[in-house]
């Protein structure tokens, strides 16, 4: 006489089990790249600058031309480029300095902070001795510049050692450096022509 016994699945077998394994590990890796898909997307619709720094030159000091009106004059700076990979204008509010280990020093830009048109690029400029200010007076820092706009995003550039005292580096060759010299000098004659 046979027995049967009722009430009982098979165990599964060692097939089944992997198939198992695999359909959950694929379904984790999906939720994985779909969770990254869009984190990827709301990040591209934030709007965000592409921050750029360097020493340089530009027309920012004003002086007195033959005329009596005024003009400007190149002077050394900070050259901040921003640029703008987004979909959205973005209203630039406040520049920084940031040192490691410290509180954000804030800098007092030439002119006005700028609106940066979608896909566009744009400059702020820091004057040497607004640089100098927030440096405390010293001429030398490693840091990074930090962008702040009016929906509070910030935005960053690289870190870097600037040498504020070392007029050579704000000019991308030599020659230049001399020619800004050459402009100098020839400025200065001209000034003591007319004073005596």
């Amino acid at each position: 006489m046979q027995l049967q016994v009722s009430g009982g699945a098979p165990p599964p077998s060692s097939f089944q089990i992997i198939s198992m394994v695999v359909t959950w590990v694929i379904s984790i890796a999906a939720l994985g790249l779909a969770s990254y898909s869009l984190y990827l997307q709301r990040r591209d619709k934030k709007p965000r600058l592409k921050v750029e720094a360097q020493l340089g030159v530009k027309p920012i000091e004003l002086k007195v031309d033959d005329y009596g009106g005024h003009r400007f004059s190149d002077d050394l700076c900070m050259v901040i480029t921003l640029r703008n990979p987004t979909e959205k204008d973005i209203t630039v509010s406040e520049v920084y300095f940031v040192l490691s280990g410290q509180a954000p020093l804030k800098l007092k830009p030439w002119g006005n902070l700028p609106i940066i048109a979608s896909h566009k690029a744009d400059e702020v400029i820091i004057p040497r001795l607004n640089l100098m200010k927030a440096f405390s007076l010293k001429t030398k820092a490693k840091g990074y510049i930090q962008v702040k706009d009016m929906l509070g995003n910030v935005s960053s550039g690289e870190n870097k050692h600037y040498d504020l005292a070392n007029v050579e580096g704000y000019f991308p060759s030599q020659d230049e450096y001399y020619q800004f010299l050459k402009q100098r000098t020839d400025e200065k004659d001209a000034w003591e022509k007319e004073d005596s």
